[in-house]
């Protein structure tokens, strides 16, 4: 089961790339939902380049607001976060799309992720080049409220 869902998850990260103008407000929330892949680690690279892709080239969609209550990946580390270090990141029960993305990145990374090496390299390099060069401060400002949050001093040190 798990291998057709990851299958179908870099299938549609595929479209994304190939076609501009799909729904990306309504994709990415359920695709990042569908994170981190569990049958087939193989899609990693494909579906986590999509993902670092939106990010670094600043796409519109990642500062689009998406509901909590319809999102898990907040909670998906080990070690936890602490949600009321991402209050000022909040609005209400509302966040940007782009601190799911980095909830997510940052998972793909952790100690607990069972992505595979090249995987790990393309989303920990391309945390690093948000980190660094985001052109637009907020998704800078965004990241280092995200780490403000995480618990696992270790994790955060191999995201920036």
């Amino acid at each position: 089961l798990g291998a057709d869902v990851d299958n179908a998850i870099s299938a549609v990260c595929k479209m994304m790339l190939i076609n501009p103008s799909l729904p990306y407000a309504s994709i990415l929330p359920v695709l990042l939902n569908s994170l981190p892949l569990r049958g087939d680690a193989s899609e990693g690279p494909n579906v986590y380049r999509t993902i670092v892709g939106l990010v670094t080239s600043g796409h519109a969609v990642c500062l689009e607001k998406i509901n909590l209550q319809a999102s898990n990946t907040f909670l998906t580390l080990n070690g936890g976060v602490n949600m009321a270090a991402l209050q000022p990141l909040l609005s209400g029960q509302e966040a940007m799309i782009l601190l799911a993305i980095y909830a997510v990145l940052v998972q793909a990374i952790s100690n607990s992720s069972n992505a595979i090496d090249e995987t790990k390299a393309i989303v920990s390099s391309g945390l690093k080049e948000i980190y660094t060069k985001a052109s637009n401060p907020v998704y800078r400002q965004t990241l280092e409220g995200y780490l403000q949050s995480i618990n696992d001093a270790d994790l955060k040190q191999r995201v920036i």
